[in-house]
């Protein structure tokens, strides 16, 4: 699935090792709140969570700073489409 976009609620995540699986990242996420949608990249070590909310979402910046994740810090923030203009 695709990140949803233009909500507060999606996530870009990076940094986790390329084997990781959706299911590692979803019990590490899911503390947080309900997580409507994980996605990776397979092999790249990137990828998208949302959450029901934008305050769940917030929980996990904040709650994944600084944690190690099977060796390595996750960078993690909002997701942003790049290829969108504000008008």
């Amino acid at each position: 699935m695709k990140p949803v976009v233009g909500d507060m609620n999606t996530l870009f995540i990076k940094g986790f090792p390329s084997d990781t699986t959706e299911d590692e990242l979803l019990e590490e996420f899911k503390h947080f709140g309900l997580v409507k949608n994980l996605s990776t990249v397979p092999g790249k070590g990137f990828g998208f969570v949302s959450f029901e909310n934008s305050n769940q979402a917030e929980d996990a910046i904040i709650g994944m700073r600084d944690r190690i994740f099977k060796g390595n810090f996750l960078i993690i923030d909002l997701y942003e489409n790049k290829n969108s203009w504000a008008l």
